[in-house]
């Protein structure tokens, strides 16, 4: 599943509530004091927009709408008849970076991604230990109001 802050089911609405500012110090008296649910109860009464807002979690078909997930990114492997080996994941906070590692009929397969914030970038390389061993189909897919569009230039592929 991939997101991005921008997709939103809704469009612009006045989320300007000059009431807010006002509460800000009780919250954060309550927050000091332990009292997380008073804060909570207080955020959600005034840090609201003005007009139907979100929908209270469904909120793709009212005006100002919600967060919507970009898609679905599947990976379709070729051979997932046989067996697999040596399962590995590993997360690295300080590159960003997530490694994925297993062995099937001898050759070792290795997937990262990479996200990097200031550059906008969620990067996926998948490799093998043995040349031409990497056989798959990737797909994008989203359930509610898009379209998906491969495009896919003759230089913009290659298998190694």
């Amino acid at each position: 599943m991939l997101n991005e802050i921008s997709v939103w089911s809704g469009g612009p609405q006045n989320a300007d509530n000059d009431t807010a500012y006002r509460v800000l110090p009780r919250i954060r008296e309550a927050l000091l004091a332990g009292r997380n649910k008073e804060a909570q109860t207080l955020l959600q009464e005034y840090f609201i927009c003005s007009g139907k807002g979100s929908g209270h979690g469904s909120g793709a078909n009212v005006p100002f709408g919600c967060f919507q997930t970009f898609g679905d990114l599947t990976l379709d492997w070729k051979d997932t008849t046989s067996a697999f080996q040596n399962y590995r994941r590993t997360l690295d906070l300080s590159t960003a970076n997530a490694r994925t590692t297993w062995s099937r009929n001898g050759v070792t397969y290795t997937q990262e991604a990479w996200v990097s914030q200031p550059a906008n970038v969620l990067a996926i390389r998948i490799s093998s230990s043995r040349k031409g061993a990497v056989s798959l189909t990737a797909a994008l897919s989203r359930r509610e109001r898009a379209q998906t569009r491969t495009d896919l230039g003759p230089s913009s592929w290659k298998a190694s």
